[in-house]
């Protein structure tokens, strides 16, 4: 992945920007500078944003990345356009920001927003839109994470100078970090947490086995096997004594059973005997229903006579009511007769009447006509009337638009000769512009060379207070080396003398002296009693004191090369600072120093800003009369056509208004001379229509009376010639049904007279037939009942007498209290056998899953120890791993390091075990091939340090990318570090950074440090005022 291009709008301190890394094509290597706080990690910010989503340093979101300055109606974006595999990418991403609404007043919320555009192998341009199918896209694409991308393509140098000398802790804390290897060390705590687990759960089962041993009373200080074997005899005992309290119960409950069965006979005899009694009286009670029973019998063979002739009965009740109703019409009709020939004699008589004043409305009619006439004539009248005034009333407006439209002629070209004499100032004006553009450019050179001593000035600074807390190192590291060298010397002074003491003891007498050669002591020196030494205390004591010694000539080495640096460079500072001041003031040596010119330098920055703001007061002047003449001659072209096209519209309205004032005078001769308007006419006219339409109506309201009358007495004539005829075949029919209804009653032999009461009673009381005869249903089957019921309780209680229960309820009760007593001793009994037997049960599972979990705890204590690293390699899983990867790091940094110290220094990485953990596995040492021998990192001077630090960075980001699936990252950021390097060691690490990979590769040097802007030609300098921020490039050589 390489970046062509990166577009940035309202984001960070960018309002608009565009950075064009194709413009370092030529040059792989090229500076990025800039105060602190100007912007230059924004960069990375809007690639990784651009690419992921997130910014690179994961510490903000990207809605925060919205510049302040950016209105509510701008959106912040960026585009970043890239080359990966021979095609091309263009990204652009929006975060979730607040904008203006498009329609009214407000602010609307706008959610992330991304397209995704590149050009498929058929040659059609695609697009993405969706996020999720964005950043899913962009993974497969690049196989990085954001995470990742921000390792691999920004190197903190200063980071990779203190892994270098870090221990193997800390540099497993940086290489987990950088490979992802979280996963080793939380699988080797997961370890250790398993077996603490274990742990835990064996005391908890521990506790709980003590628990249940304390609920068993008798059985107190015994171990978990006989405990055991007393409780499972004891739990036998239980078990025998609950079985024979159970078959107790048993023989009890037959006993209770046999009672209770002739108990229950004994009550069924007795109850039976009380039923005989009970059904005696219901049936004594059941005759004295007879004569009811009789009664109902004869009733219902009435009703089932009367039911089989019902139709007759009804069809005779039928034909006596249609033939009153018919009689009730007939009368009806005849009244209705007489009302309507009425009515018709009256409206007869009120039609002649009006037949007679048949002329005078005639009359009326034509002079209806003639008067509509008339009225026509007002209306056009009117209408002239009408056109005559607008035709005035236009032509005045007209004539005032020529005068009006004259005037403003006028008054414009008077403006216009006042604005052109303004103008005149403009040749003025541009000169003074192109000397204080002279002017501000050389202000900015020299506050540029201002801003440079300022750079240097705090790199200086801080490599004062580096060397003030080296020195405070070198001093205790000095103490710490004396202390250790007298600890050791000491030691092995106490060692000797103890051993030449311990042997002298064991010589035989006439052995030399291994001293002194002598046979003979007699005066040997009294030795005091010293505490016994081991040699392992000395060994150690030793070691200590050659590793202070090595850490005290580390920091000697390490001071003096960096004081001597140090002195060069503020050299370098106070020769560069009088070559400015000679150039600002005129001469080397000034009353104040940097802070004089730097003063001077902000007084003629105020005097330019007073000049330039003269000559934008002026500059806007200009433009605001060059516009106005503009819009002045617009306005007169406009007026000189309005005046135009008024001349034209005052005669076309003198025109209109003559013939509008003939045809009014023409019209108004025709006129009536009886009316003095059109609303009397009117008047007239609607007073003559009311009454012809009066008349018309009457007329018509009449007619259509007499015809409907004349219909009426027609209807109700024949209606009442109809009504008699059905009136006549009815009584027909009712005889012939009075007939047929006499034959049956004489059949029947029923004695009654039918009249109209009789039908209607009896024709109500049909609906009770079905009553009757469930009634008398019901009393015969209740009776054979009881009769049968009777005999059968008298055929099973013969000859037996009435028992006495209460002498049997008594015994029952006796025997099943002795029953409860047995089961409650059972009860207990059994309570008692499976506590004990579930306690003996949890206790022994316990016991055996204890014993399994120790095997286990043993087994997992033995692996957590392997995989923390505490055993004699000192080698944890986790940097067993990152020892694996770091020495495919040294093998690919060797290369860089070879080229970049000339083939003197070739990195080692140390195999054999520290006396710690924390020395052990990762510590790395550096084969100098000038002395051929292997020496620690600590000892590497200053710029040696760093150039093994930027090789140690180049290959971690190589390394980083082939683990990463591969990813391809074609760009390289190198974050400071350079500050440390002499001239010669920094010419060496420039020709080897633009000779690495080859030129078709970028990398950007992100430094401070001011020499660098002489050594690297091609440059990105990120320039800041009050909060925002641009990007200059500079192209030198």
């Amino acid at each position: 992945m390489k970046p062509l291009r990166l577009e940035m709008e309202n984001f960070g301190p960018y309002e608009k920007q565009i950075i064009d890394f194709e413009s370092f094509e030529e040059s792989p290597l090229f500076l990025i500078s800039g105060k602190t706080g100007s912007g230059k990690t924004t960069l990375f910010d809007a690639m990784c944003f651009a690419l992921f989503g997130k910014t690179s340093g994961m510490d903000r979101q990207p809605e925060q990345m919205r510049s302040d300055f950016a209105e509510a109606t701008e959106v912040t974006s960026v585009r970043l356009k890239l080359e990966h595999h021979g095609k091309i990418y263009s990204i652009m991403r929006q975060p979730k920001q607040f904008l203006a609404k498009k329609r009214g007043k407000g602010i609307r919320e706008s959610n992330t927003k991304v397209e995704l555009a590149f050009k498929m192998d058929d040659g059609k341009e695609k697009v993405l839109t969706k996020v999720s199918v964005v950043n899913l896209f962009l993974k497969d694409l690049l196989h990085l994470t954001a995470e990742q991308f921000t390792q691999i393509i920004l190197l903190p140098q200063g980071k990779f100078r203190r892994f270098l000398t870090a221990n193997s802790n800390d540099k497993e804390n940086l290489l987990r970090e950088l490979f992802g290897t979280f996963f080793y060390r939380q699988w080797s705590e997961d370890v250790q947490k398993r077996a603490k687990k274990v742990i835990r759960a064996n005391e908890e089962q521990d506790q709980a086995i003590k628990t249940l041993q304390s609920q068993i009373k008798g059985l107190e200080n015994r171990d978990i096997g006989q405990w055991l074997t007393e409780m499972n005899g004891r739990i036998s005992d239980e078990e025998l004594k609950v079985q024979k309290g159970n078959l107790d119960v048993k023989q009890q409950e037959e006993v209770i059973e046999k009672m209770v069965s002739d108990y229950h006979e004994k009550c069924q005899l007795h109850e039976d005997l009380i039923k005989i009694k009970e059904l005696k009286k219901r049936h004594d009670s059941f005759n004295t229903q007879v004569v009811h029973i009789n009664n109902l019998r004869e009733k219902l063979l009435k009703l089932e006579w009367v039911e089989k002739n019902k139709d007759l009965f009804s069809s005779l009740d039928h034909s006596q009511h249609k033939s009153i109703k018919l009689e009730k019409m007939i009368d009806d009709m005849q009244k209705k007769l007489f009302q309507s020939k009425k009515v018709s004699i009256e409206k007869k008589k009120e039609q002649a009447s009006l037949q007679r004043d048949a002329e005078k409305t005639n009359k009326l009619r034509v002079s209806l006509m003639k008067g509509k006439e008339q009225a026509e004539l007002f209306k056009r009248v009117s209408v002239w009337s009408a056109k005559l005034t607008k035709s005035a009333t236009k032509l005045h407006e007209e004539s005032k638009k020529l005068e009006n439209a004259q005037n403003e002629c006028i008054s414009i070209e008077e403006t216009i000769k006042k604005e052109e004499e303004k103008l005149k100032k403009r040749e003025t004006v541009n000169t003074g512009e192109v000397l204080l553009q002279q002017e501000t450019t050389k202000l900015a050179e020299r506050q540029k060379h201002l801003e440079d001593l300022d750079e240097i000035h705090a790199e200086l600074l801080r490599k004062e207070a580096e060397l003030f807390t080296l020195k405070n190192n070198l001093e205790k590291s000095n103490i710490n080396y004396k202390c250790a060298q007298n600890l050791y010397t000491q030691l092995a002074n106490d060692f000797a003398l103890t051993q030449i003491q311990r042997l002298s003891q064991h010589l035989k007498p006439d052995t030399p002296c291994p001293v002194c050669g002598s046979r003979n002591h007699p005066l040997p020196a009294k030795v005091d009693e010293t505490k016994e030494i081991a040699e392992s205390e000395v060994e150690e004591a030793e070691e200590n004191a050659k590793k202070s010694a090595g850490i005290y000539h580390s920091y000697k080495g390490e001071y003096q090369a960096k004081k001597n640096q140090y002195s060069i460079e503020e050299t370098k500072y106070q020769e560069q600072s009088k070559r400015t001041i000679k150039e600002i003031i005129g001469f080397s040596e000034v009353e104040g120093g940097l802070a004089a010119v730097t003063s001077k330098l902000e007084q003629q920055r105020r005097d330019l800003l007073q000049q330039e703001k003269k000559l934008q007061n002026e500059q806007r002047e200009i433009a605001l009369a060059t516009q106005k003449i503009k819009l002045m001659q617009k306005k007169k072209q406009q007026f000189q056509a309005e005046k135009e096209q008024a001349k034209i519209n005052v005669h076309e309205f003198t025109i209109m208004y003559a013939q509008a004032d003939t045809a009014v005078k023409q019209l108004t001769e025709q006129l009536p001379a009886n009316f003095e308007n059109l609303e009397e006419l009117q008047i007239n006219l609607k007073q003559q229509q009311t009454e012809i339409s009066e008349y018309d109506a009457q007329v018509s309201e009449i007619q259509k009376e007499v015809e409907r009358t004349t219909l009426e007495i027609t209807a109700f004539e024949t209606d009442i010639k109809n009504y008699r005829k059905q009136l006549e075949d009815e009584g027909k029919v009712k005889n012939q049904l009075s007939a047929k209804l006499e034959l049956s009653i004489q059949n029947s032999g029923f004695k009654f007279e039918i009249d109209e009461n009789f039908l209607r009673e009896t024709l109500k009381e049909l609906s009770k037939i079905t009553e009757y005869r469930f009634e008398i249903k019901e009393y015969e089957e209740r009776l054979l009942t009881i009769k049968t019921r009777i005999k059968q309780l008298t055929e099973r209680t013969q000859n037996l007498e009435d028992p006495k229960l209460d002498e049997m309820e008594k015994k029952l009760t006796i025997e099943r209290e002795k029953r409860d007593r047995l089961v409650d001793v059972v009860a207990k009994d059994k309570q008692i056998y499976y506590e004990d037997k579930s306690i003996c049960e949890r206790v022994s599972y316990l016991w055996n899953d204890q014993q399994r979990k120790l095997k286990e705890l043993a087994s997992w204590n033995q692996l957590a120890e392997v995989m923390n690293g505490k055993g004699k390699l000192k080698l944890s899983l986790e940097r067993y791993v990152l020892r694996s990867y770091l020495s495919k790091v040294l093998l690919i940094a060797n290369n860089h390091l070879a080229r970049l110290s000339q083939g003197r220094y070739v990195f080692k990485l140390d195999r054999n075990n520290g006396t710690y953990a924390t020395d052990t596995g990762l510590e790395i040492n550096v084969f100098d091939d000038n002395s051929g021998k292997v020496r620690s990192v600590h000892t590497l001077s200053g710029g040696e340090s760093f150039i093994a630090a930027l090789a140690l960075s180049l290959a971690l980001g190589e390394v980083l990318q082939n683990v990463n699936g591969g990813a391809n990252i074609e760009a390289l950021f190198i974050d400071e570090g350079f500050g440390s390097l002499d001239e010669d060691a920094l010419e060496t690490a420039l020709e080897a950074l633009q000779t690495i990979e080859g030129s078709n590769r970028l990398f950007g040097i992100i430094s401070h440090v001011g020499i660098l802007r002489d050594k690297i030609p091609d440059q990105m300098r990120v320039l800041s005022n009050n909060g925002r921020s641009n990007i200059v490039y500079k192209h030198y050589f």
